[in-house]
């Protein structure tokens, strides 16, 4: 890919070969897809094991054989293979100075699972017109992501395997052939900064302030439940669910490139110091005790230095591909040209970002014609961080006085980081829609509930929901959730849910303090004690009843809000509302607490969450209905 910049030629070499073979193949592919379509009587193992296509993939097969899965790609299921091609794999035993008969089983084994998606039944292989411009959200069959890039009408494969033949179609899968051994992501994160040409000077500052030692975790090992199925307690009449087979660690990371950094007068390392002080420390000054000297001596690894908050302000602790921060498929969500935002945590102590639609970073919050930073491209993956080049410096500069002219409107979701890791937001990655997620799979300090607690991940595209997923907290549950740090000031907090008849009733609690009386999920709007009507039977559209539901507690969902398909909007939903919790001050940026707690002696009944909305009290009378 062209935004990919490695110190050696064999990328140029690679794309010049690709391009020969593209001509040399392309009356072959349109003749297979266009010609043929689906072979209905053909496997994937057919299909590469015939006689005709043995100068394609001999090499390939001969693998498969090795490795045992021959008959697997003969059987029943849904499989999407990159398979390279036998110059491919020849020129990877050169590279390595191995041989098919050097290899272990093992290493044939991990060689074949890397070019191998298998889906869940009842989905389809993914053929290129599905393809994403970033992350694959299924893994292949070792558990890794493969990503994708688009250039024109080339396709390439984790970075620099072009696909030469696509579209496949068999039986029971589609094969696109590659022209490059697509190799297991490494988690090695110091020799990946080295291949990293034209963003030397933030790499270095990784290293100096000790954040690269915070990228190393790539597994929760703590996790044990591996392809556990569990019975789902209410929903859908007790029907059995799956819980995640593995819970990885992951990071992401923007950088700007050496060319962004010198147009803002960086050059060197010195100079990036003086910036990130002259900024930080303006933002969170030093005691007044400690002179210029005692600046420059200050230890770079400690995380309230300047340069390590510059540093880490570019981090999150999730992996997150460029296709993945601002999901293309929310849009259905909203109504046309409605903003749509998503707020991440940072991994500079108590700060978060604003990103919207085009992978905008907008530093300042409420003005959108402010400067903003954008999320350009992939730069290099490894098997658990992403590191993508941006546009312009980023810092927090501003974002605190100037997000006290904005509601904050979070999909809980979000808040979770082990769900976006995995790929697991919004029924992707596992080829089901409902999850049941034991509490060891959460960090404790963002998600903690307790052993009667059935936490369920409800990820289909049907429901009346921000993004139609939703959190269903069964049993006798006790939850708590740690939200993004929210700025200092004084914030008004509400929580976003649909009504529903298996909802039951809980105590709310925020920072630890009980948030009125317990709120009962099964009442719909229109019941007296919320005052729901429809805006249309009213002169004003609602607004005076706006008012008084607001004095009960609870508002309308918002008017750009809508189901999936059509314009439906929440704000004409009894069903679809809006419970205002507390008023919080804050002197300080923190993160909330918010637990919620059965008091019903019923453990079928549900809690549910959707989103939470923070919004500052000076901006609530202008806020709109939206």
């Amino acid at each position: 890919m062209k935004n990919v910049k490695f110190k050696s030629a064999a990328f140029a070499i690679t794309l010049f070969g690709f391009l020969l073979v593209s001509l040399g193949f392309s009356s072959c592919e349109d003749s297979v897809k266009d010609g043929i379509g689906t072979i209905e009587s053909v496997q994937v193992s057919d299909y590469l094991a015939d006689p005709e296509n043995a100068h394609l993939y001999s090499e390939f097969v001969t693998l498969i054989k090795a490795a045992g899965m021959f008959d697997l790609l003969n059987a029943y299921g849904v499989y999407t293979c990159f398979v390279p091609t036998n110059e491919a794999i020849q020129a990877y035993y050169d590279a390595n100075e191995t041989s098919f008969e050097e290899l272990t089983d093992s290493a044939r084994l991990v060689i074949v699972r890397n070019h191998i998606i298998s889906a869940a039944a009842g989905n389809d292989p993914i053929e290129t017109v599905d393809f994403p411009i970033g992350s694959i959200s299924v893994p292949n069959m070792n558990g890794n992501f493969i990503r994708i890039a688009i250039e024109g009408k080339y396709f390439w494969v984790n970075g620099d395997a072009g696909i030469i033949k696509k579209d496949n179609v068999v039986h029971n899968g589609v094969v696109h052939t590659i022209n490059k051994v697509l190799e297991a992501p490494s988690s090695a994160v110091k020799d990946a900064l080295v291949e990293y040409e034209g963003f030397e000077l933030f790499c270095k500052a990784l290293e100096f302030t000790g954040l690269v030692d915070s990228l190393s975790l790539t597994e929760n090992k703590d996790y044990t439940y591996i392809g556990k199925v569990v019975d789902q307690k209410p929903y859908n009449n007790g029907a059995l669910m799956k819980t995640p087979e593995f819970c990885k660690y992951g990071y992401t990371v923007f950088m700007e490139s050496d060319e962004t950094l010198k147009a803002n007068g960086i050059v060197d390392s010195v100079s990036l110091v003086a910036y990130a002080e002259r900024v930080y420390y303006n933002l969170f000054p030093l005691p007044e005790d400690q002179d210029e000297a005692e600046r420059i001596k200050a230890d770079y690894t400690d995380r309230n230095n300047a340069v390590n908050r510059f540093v880490a302000y570019h981090m999150m602790n999730r992996m997150a591909d460029v296709n993945e921060f601002i999901n293309p498929k929310w849009e259905d969500y909203y109504t046309p040209g409605a903003p749509i935002f998503e707020y991440v945590e940072m991994m500079m102590p108590n700060s978060l970002i604003e990103v919207s639609k085009g992978n905008i970073i907008n530093k300042n919050m409420y003005d959108a014609s402010a400067p903003q930073v954008k999320i350009l491209s992939n730069i290099g993956s490894l098997v658990h961080v992403m590191f993508h080049e941006i546009d312009n410096i980023l810092t927090y500069e501003g974002v605190e006085s100037n997000v006290l002219n904005k509601r904050l409107r979070m999909d809980c979701a979000s808040m979770m980081p082990e769900l976006i890791t995995n790929k697991m937001r919004g029924d992707q990655g596992y080829g089901f829609s409902n999850v049941v997620i034991p509490p060891s799979f959460f960090s404790k300090n963002k998600v903690s509930y307790s052993e009667d607690t059935q936490f369920q991940y409800i990820g289909s595209s049907a429901w009346t929901n921000m993004y139609g997923d939703e959190m269903l907290f069964v049993g006798k549950y006790d939850v708590s959730i740690t939200t993004p740090p929210i700025p200092p000031g004084r914030w008004e907090v509400r929580l976003g849910y649909s009504v529903s008849g298996r909802r039951g009733v809980a105590q709310i609690f925020l920072n630890g303090k009980p948030c009125g009386i317990p709120q009962d999920l099964r009442i719909g709007g229109t019941n007296a004690k919320i005052g729901w009507t429809n805006p249309n039977d009213e002169s004003d559209g609602g607004i005076q009843t706006d008012k008084m539901m607001r004095n009960r507690g609870y508002m309308r969902a918002s008017s750009v809000m809508k189901t999936p398909s059509g314009n439906n909007s929440f704000r004409y939903n009894q069903a679809v509302l809006r419970k205002i919790i507390s008023v919080v001050e804050l002197q300080e940026a923190q993160p909330l607490v918010v637990k919620v707690k059965s008091v019903m002696d019923d453990t079928t009944t549900e809690y549910m969450v959707d989103y939470m909305e923070f919004v500052p009290s000076s901006y609530i009378d202008e806020e709109g209905i939206d």
